[in-house]
């Protein structure tokens, strides 16, 4: 994703004036949003599975399961096709 020279002139008028704690809270908050759109593109195209904090409690967790289960069925079904 790229920015327009326009948006980026804004951006940088916002950090105009900052204290360096704001603007190193704001630069951790993009650089947040950036993995979560990384992620969330990645996962949406099946180069990535994601699981949750929640999910990493494997021992009985159905929805895990569910998940792995799933994913190792479309893996199979790629071989077989290639």
């Amino acid at each position: 994703m790229s920015c327009s020279p326009r948006r980026t002139a804004t951006r940088l008028r916002q950090l105009r004036d900052r204290t360096p704690e704001q603007i190193n809270a704001l630069l951790s908050l993009m650089e947040m949003q950036t993995r979560q759109n990384f992620v969330s593109m990645l996962s949406k195209s099946g180069s990535l599975v994601v699981v949750s904090a929640a999910e990493q409690d494997m021992e009985g967790n159905e929805l895990l399961a569910d998940r792995l289960r799933k994913a190792l069925e479309a893996a199979s079904d790629t071989e077989t096709d290639s």
